[in-house]
């Protein structure tokens, strides 16, 4: 495991304290970061509770005025290398693959 980048991060807070906004910060800190070290997108999963809550980061990562103004991180986001999900849907998909 790379020390920069940590495989996984862990939001709490309660309702209304800045978890959406803080995960789509976190996400794109990350990876422009891992693409400015490694040359490449990163893989990055990121698990939600609710359908409603993945369309809300996905539409607000879409949103950001920095993947506004860069084509690169706009293609990340729609790509198969960011994967929103419920944690329902990743279950369904680790049972699918794996199961």
């Amino acid at each position: 495991m790379d020390r920069l980048f940590p495989s996984r991060v862990i939001v709490r807070a309660g309702a209304g304290a800045g978890k959406t906004t803080a995960l789509i910060k976190e996400v794109l800190i990350r990876a422009k970061s891992f693409r400015e070290h490694h040359g490449r997108w990163p893989g990055i999963l990121l698990t939600t509770f609710t359908r409603k809550a993945t369309q809300e980061i996905r539409d607000r990562l879409l949103q950001s005025p920095d993947v506004l103004a860069n084509s690169d991180l706009s293609e990340f986001i729609s790509s198969s290398r960011l994967k929103i999900s419920t944690i329902h849907g990743t279950l369904k998909a680790f049972i699918d693959q794996y199961g």
